[in-house]
């Protein structure tokens, strides 16, 4: 098959991989070393402003790279980031899946009064369009006071430049989630959503979405609905993580393997690990409800 006559297939079965993942247990490191290292380089050696599109290898295959912002919130004495009620708030696409699982973590753990959200718009748009050298494109908060528009690519719309469930950033007031970045001083980074965000020291906390799950499932049981919901309980750690070594890889990232893939070689590999793990899911789902 072609990649447009297999693509079709992931356009139609992204919905099912929305919960497909376990809470990864990641030992929490620190934006700073890396943060220190960016800023050790001069401008001129700097990287322009990424996207996941860019995160490709020689052989047209999607390479994805870590987060950079990896702190932690934690209810240990002294911490930087304790739990407070209104003190975080969550920046999420609906469109991304990733950001998906902390909204759905949030909800399932009573977090909604606790933790506040701001969803950025549906379409990417260029994020320095004054800027006619700077073709960087990505996500954008709502602008009740602006008008229509295409999308990043001059194609589709015209687009309102705010829906109901969108608003502008509340707390930096950014007009994109790359500009949020840049104002807690990253200007090199991958601009990504989700993003955890203290509102109280005005960073980000972390743009980790497997570390954020396992804060808001952890690290709030005080200020929660339901803190005897444990949605990685012990007993089922092994089991988790043995699944997560398929699931992770295959199907969470094996999406975007498929949609970025530059090559058809790549794109094969992807499409076949992806529906490979389809069936593994199908036949564990067929014998237990998760």
């Amino acid at each position: 098959m072609t990649i447009i006559r297999k693509f079709g297939f992931i356009l139609s079965t992204t919905s099912r991989i929305a919960l497909s993942t376990s809470l990864r247990p990641t030992p929490p490191t620190f934006f700073n070393t890396v943060h220190n290292e960016f800023s050790a380089m001069t401008a001129a050696t700097r990287l322009k402003a990424r996207t996941a599109l860019d995160e490709l290898g020689e052989d047209g295959s999607f390479k994805r790279t870590d987060s950079a912002w990896r702190n932690w919130i934690s209810r240990e004495e002294g911490a930087q980031f304790p739990p407070e009620n209104d003190r975080y708030h969550l920046y999420v696409a609906y469109a991304c899946p990733w950001a998906h699982r902390t909204l759905l973590t949030r909800a399932i753990k009573g977090l909604e009064d606790v933790i506040s959200v701001t969803v950025v718009m549906p379409e990417w748009q260029r994020t320095k369009p004054e800027d006619p050298s700077d073709s960087h494109c990505g996500w954008v908060f709502a602008d009740p006071e602006g008008g229509t528009r295409v999308n990043s690519i001059g194609l589709g719309g015209p687009f309102p430049s705010s829906y109901p469930s969108n608003h502008p950033d509340p707390h930096l007031g950014a007009k994109s989630v790359r500009e949020l970045y840049e104002k807690v001083g990253d200007t090199f980074g991958k601009y990504t959503v989700p993003i955890l965000f203290d509102k109280k020291t005005k960073t980000i906390v972390s743009n980790e979405y497997a570390e954020i799950i396992q804060m808001l499932n952890s690290e709030f049981n005080h200020l929660a609905k339901y803190p005897n919901l444990d949605l990685a309980p012990k007993d089922l750690e092994d089991a988790m993580a043995e699944v997560d070594k398929w699931v992770y890889p295959d199907i969470n990232n094996g999406v975007y393997r498929c949609g970025f893939a530059k090559s058809q070689k790549a794109y094969d590999k992807a499409i076949d690990e992806l529906t490979e793990a389809f069936d593994k899911l199908e036949a564990l789902l067929s014998k237990q409800r998760f």
